[in-house]
């Protein structure tokens, strides 16, 4: 707790000076008896230092936004539907050799491509600072994400500016070959597309071939820690290699050593998987409680999790701050704090205990992650206990005969009849998660918790916890009012709501504002219909939880698509939102003698500031994203001069509210 706490200060900017203090005063602390608390200061100061060293160098201002050419090395890499993720490790930008490489996102807008882990590659593109991206205000801050990959920009390529010069080698790029087998083995088995694609996903963490239909309701019904490789997939992987190990129980000298196995197979399955946070946290706790009975020690469950996060945590601090990592392991307190208290029969009988954890384990697991699936998906499913207690029985059935028909396949082996029966089980969930799907509330949405409230839901799932296992009256009543004042918290701030509001983000080609007023929402883009389609229903996917929690229930509207949209209007360049008038910009002979608020340039040739600002008077001028940088410069320069506010949508989100 302490190396976690050290952690966290340093992301909300403790300073240097502040952790000596804290070092000195756990140094002076030894002197006395107790030293409980001197070693949880020691623990503070360890954390804090170890975010700072691992804590990556920002990306030099003068490269943001700057089109470079980056010679770097592939450390990893995923496929999506249509393109290609990697981090690369820049050692070159231009003809400047860096000191200290840099970590990079590339986007390879290609579905082919020749490289792999470790290839040497050449790619020309525009570098953007990950911390300055952004899409809504309502999204995490997907920057603090980035960092516990020690990923300091972004860069999007095609296939024409993206060169492979070397083949990749190394242990991970085997691991990647060994996945991607698998994969083929799958798919060439003659199971049906849609249950190939489950057990891709399942099995080898892929779920690009997944239908979004399908996602979205695993998502709904809380089935989603099934598509997740977690602790679910190396319990049933050590279950099933523990099983062929079993003759060894025969004998005395070589009955604990069988857990030696279980432990490789364990390790690489997680390597060839892609090391998910989740999976780590398994296969580690896996690893100490085996090794605790290879040397015929007992483990105690929260001192294995505890040395698991603390292991995890050495090696990369900064994954304290991923979503995966904090799911998984609330996930995991979850289950230990309430799923042997709720369950009303004892383990002396294993029948009625096994039956009853059908139903305490599901519900352990969402106390334990409650807040943190508020906080991140905005959402809370309503059936998640009936589709949990049938999901987990079929699954690991199909799971299980998913892998061993892939081991058995590698073998040279090709087992047509488990195919056919995976495809009828399959069948049979998937028809059971349909008619889930068909009860008219599943699930809470728009649920956007602030700090506090997350804080109060933490603090009451914590107390909670103590009155169940202890017994404690007392604490249960703090349960109670840390939830009433969570609610409480939450109804201040939905009493703020604004009436309307606007923002344009910063991660597109083109210049978008996003617009809503009261339960009216509409999109305005560059982009002209027909073309701008594909740009309006992308942004009512994305924006789809935002439309909802706010009541806009018709979802995202094209602005030219209607001639009066209750608060938003259009009259040639010029929008109308609530109090608010902003005129959009492109070309010189556009600016007229009109008094407006907000001026947005788009892309085109460049724009006379100096009239601008004579002609119609804004309070700011915003340059939108698809301005090119040289210009961008020049009109960030000559605003400062006219002495008129200007905002550059590169470096942040520019958005406006009203009530």
């Amino acid at each position: 707790m302490g190396f976690m706490a050290g952690i966290l200060l340093f992301g909300i900017g403790l300073p240097w000076y502040a952790a000596a203090c804290v070092a000195v005063l756990s140094l002076c602390m030894l002197y006395f008896r107790n030293r409980f608390y001197t070693f949880g200061l020691m623990a503070l100061g360890i954390g804090w230092m170890a975010a700072c060293v691992h804590t990556p160098e920002p990306l030099p201002g003068a490269m943001h936004g700057a089109k470079v050419e980056v010679g770097a090395r592939v450390v990893d890499m995923e496929r999506s539907s249509d393109n290609w993720s990697m981090i690369v490790e820049a050692d070159s930008i231009g003809a400047m050799r860096l000191g200290t490489p840099l970590r990079i996102r590339v986007t390879l807008l290609s579905d082919n491509t020749e490289a792999g882990i470790g290839s040497r590659v050449r790619v020309q593109g525009r570098l953007q600072d990950i911390r300055r991206l952004g899409d809504s205000p309502y999204e995490p801050d997907y920057g603090r994400y980035a960092c516990v990959d020690r990923i300091v920009a972004a860069m999007s390529a095609d296939a024409e500016s993206f060169c492979v010069l070397s083949k990749g080698s190394g242990f991970r790029e085997l691991m990647r070959h060994w996945r991607e087998e698998m994969e083929d083995i799958i798919y060439l088995s003659g199971a049906a597309p849609e249950t190939a694609a489950f057990l891709v996903a399942t099995i080898c963490g892929d779920d690009n071939s997944l239908s979004s239909e399908s996602k979205s309701m695993f998502r709904t019904l809380g089935l989603a820690h099934l598509l997740a490789l977690s602790g679910f997939h190396v319990a049933l992987l050590a279950w099933i290699v523990s099983l062929a190990f079993m003759p060894l129980r025969l004998s005395r000298k070589l009955s604990r050593y069988r857990h030696l196995p279980v432990m490789a197979a364990v390790w690489i399955y997680v390597f060839v998987t892609g090391m998910s946070p989740s999976a780590m946290r398994a296969a580690c706790l896996v690893t100490v409680v085996l090794l605790g009975r290879i040397m015929q020690r007992q483990s105690v469950s929260y001192n294995a999790l505890a040395a698991t996060a603390l292991a995890m945590l050495a090696i990369n601090p900064l994954m304290l701050y991923s979503p995966g990592f904090q799911l998984s392991f609330a996930a995991v307190l979850g289950l230990l704090a309430f799923s042997e208290p709720l369950n009303p029969f004892p383990r002396s009988r294993r029948i009625p205990h096994w039956l009853a954890s059908l139903f305490t384990v599901p519900l352990a697991a969402i106390l334990g992650t409650v807040a943190f699936s508020a906080a991140y998906f905005h959402s809370f499913p309503l059936l998640f206990l009936p589709a949990n207690i049938i999901m987990t029985l079929m699954a690991t059935i199909i799971i299980g005969g998913g892998v061993i028909m892939t081991f058995v396949g590698m073998c040279g082996i090709k087992l047509g009849f488990m195919a056919v029966v995976l495809d009828y089980l399959y069948g049979m969930a998937d028809s059971f998660c349909r008619l889930l799907m068909r009860i008219p509330v599943k699930e809470i949405t728009g649920i956007y918790p602030d700090w506090p409230v997350s804080l109060m839901l933490v603090l009451a799932t914590v107390s909670f916890a103590v009155a169940v296992r202890r017994h404690r009256l007392r604490a249960g009543i703090m349960a109670v009012l840390f939830v009433v004042s969570g609610a409480g918290c939450a109804f201040v701030w939905s009493a703020e709501t604004t009436r309307g509001e606007l923002f344009i983000p910063c991660q597109s080609a083109d210049t978008r504002i996003v617009m809503r007023h009261g339960e009216h929402a509409a999109l305005y883009t560059e982009v002209p219909m027909p073309a701008g389609r594909a740009t309006l229903e992308i942004c009512r996917k994305k924006y789809s939880a935002w439309l909802h929690s706010h009541g806009c229930h018709n979802g995202l509207e094209h602005i030219d698509s209607i001639p009066d949209l209750s608060g938003l209007h259009k009259n040639g360049r010029l929008l109308t939102a609530g109090p608010n008038t902003i005129y959009m910009l492109n070309h010189n002979s556009e600016i007229c003698s009109l008094k407006v608020d907000y001026v947005v340039i788009g892309k085109g040739p460049r724009i006379d500031i100096d009239s601008v600002a004579a002609g119609m008077r804004p309070q700011c001028i915003v340059i939108g994203p698809s301005v090119r940088s040289k210009i961008r410069k020049d009109y960030i320069q000559r605003c400062r001069e006219c002495g008129i506010a200007v905002h550059d949508t590169t470096d942040s989100i520019f958005s406006l509210t009203w009530r």
